[in-house]
């Protein structure tokens, strides 16, 4: 019986030396009521993975941003846009009219855990219409924050990239802004332009 009880006591003792951490105690005959105190140790290891996170505007869809320019006209005081219709009086400063549109709000929102982020402006279709085009750099894109800023937008091809600010945990970023569209040119063909601008963001 000698060699089979000690081939059970290696086996029993391999088995234990692959399991977890463990440890027992257990009542004695002259304490079986004493307080038992036992305890097993864990190691851990996690592995967080770097993600980047950029909205602009919808969550479902791609916004349309939509803007109308108009001829303002200087006077003494402020600029004026003069209302549609004959025989309108205003008061004109005689100086040439300038144009302006309206402004167009779009929230934006970056989330990352992989450092500077960074944003930058496509164009990847140019404002044009039948006859003509317009210079995409006269699109002005203003931001709530100057934490999150909105890259400067080209004429054609890519535009040089502005940094989002890091929040205060190192590598992670979390911004939420308002952008602002606005288009300021000169004198222009009229007509309905139509365009498209690609907004990348990147981390190392």
């Amino acid at each position: 019986m000698k060699p089979y009880g000690l081939a059970l006591l290696v086996y029993l003792m391999l088995v234990h030396s692959a399991q977890a951490e463990l440890d027992t105690m257990a009542g004695t005959k002259g304490q079986p009521y004493r307080a038992l105190n036992v305890s097993a140790r864990l190691e851990f290891n996690i592995n967080i993975d770097q993600f980047i996170y950029f909205r602009i505007g919808n969550v479902s869809s791609i916004d349309t941003v939509s803007l109308t320019t108009a001829a303002s006209l200087p006077t003494t005081t402020l600029p004026v846009i003069p209302s549609d219709g004959n025989n309108t009086a205003i008061l004109w400063s005689g100086a040439a009219p300038s144009f302006a549109s309206n402004t167009v709000s779009l929230p934006v929102q970056v989330q990352s855990n992989a450092g500077q982020v960074s944003l930058k402006t496509t164009v990847t279709a140019p404002l044009s219409n039948a006859s003509s085009t317009l210079p995409f750099s006269a699109l002005t894109i203003t931001s709530s924050d100057n934490h999150l800023p909105a890259p400067p937008v080209p004429d054609t091809g890519t535009g040089s990239a502005v940094n989002v600010t890091t929040s205060t945990y190192g590598l992670v970023t979390s911004r939420t802004a308002n952008w602002f569209f606005t288009y300021n040119a000169q004198a222009v063909n009229p007509g309905i332009y139509t365009g498209k601008l690609l907004f990348t963001a990147s981390a190392p």
